[in-house]
């Protein structure tokens, strides 16, 4: 999404550099140059102006598609700008649920499996439950009272009940993964941006990850997967999705 938005401001329409997951996406100092900024930068009264007056919108995907999305995209993937969140997330993971370490493994982080992601988002959840506003905020504070990254709540794999408050925020719009290339269109519109609304869409190919969740899932037990489920028990409600037998 936040591609989306670069896209649709004057200042970053160089085809060559608009790909999903291209680097300065990730970059908030970036983002922040071409006029996206962050929410939680501003005041109390300019975020309370803009939740008041602004269209707000924000796109749903089944939670679980969600959970193996994160995976793929942040451990599975050798991006250079995933290092540092395998430093992170994944030598935690590898220390806890994986015997006999390479050192390669334990100083990168590198080859965690999808069953040891699983299992840390359940025992972790467990063991530390919600973020309170202020551990949300200061995740360093979070990490030296617990020894750990906040889990549930990287927005990769936080639930959407809880990283996007859709009980809090009068949301104008909800769209879904699953009807991206229509439902962007009425967000562009919407918005005013003019010109792209075609070739936006057409910039993202559906989602292969409906193709290759069986793959994934079938590595972990009906017992995990459920307790998984449970987790995102809100957002399966919320949004409209059927929680898995």
């Amino acid at each position: 999404m936040k591609t989306v938005l670069a896209y649709a401001t004057a200042d970053y329409k160089t085809p060559s550099t608009f790909t999903p997951g291209h680097k300065p996406i990730h970059n908030d100092e970036f983002l922040y140059k071409i006029g996206l900024q962050r929410l939680n930068t501003y005041s109390m009264k300019e975020i309370d102006a803009r939740l008041q007056n602004y269209f707000k919108f924000m796109f749903t995907r089944d939670p679980l598609e969600r959970v193996l999305s994160a995976y793929r995209s942040k451990f599975l993937y050798s991006k250079i700008q995933n290092q540092q969140f395998r430093r992170e997330y994944g030598r935690f993971i590898l220390k806890t649920y994986r015997k006999n370490l390479t050192k390669h493994e334990l100083e990168s982080g590198s080859n965690v499996t999808f069953s040891e992601f699983a299992a840390y988002i359940l025992a972790t959840k467990d063991r530390y439950g919600y973020l309170d506003i202020t551990h949300r905020a200061n995740p360093q504070k979070w990490r030296e009272s617990h020894g750990a990254a906040p889990v549930l709540h990287n927005p990769h794999w936080d639930t959407l009940n809880h990283a996007c408050l859709p009980c809090v925020v009068n949301y104008n719009f909800y769209g879904k993964i699953d009807t991206f290339r229509t439902d962007i269109r009425y967000v562009l519109l919407r918005l005013g941006v003019k010109g792209c609304q075609n070739e936006i869409p057409e910039l993202f190919r559906k989602s292969k990850t409906p193709g290759i969740y069986e793959r994934f899932y079938r590595n972990i037990t009906q017992s995990v997967k459920h307790k998984l489920a449970n987790i995102y028990r809100h957002d399966y409600d919320l949004f409209g999705y059927k929680l898995p037998l």
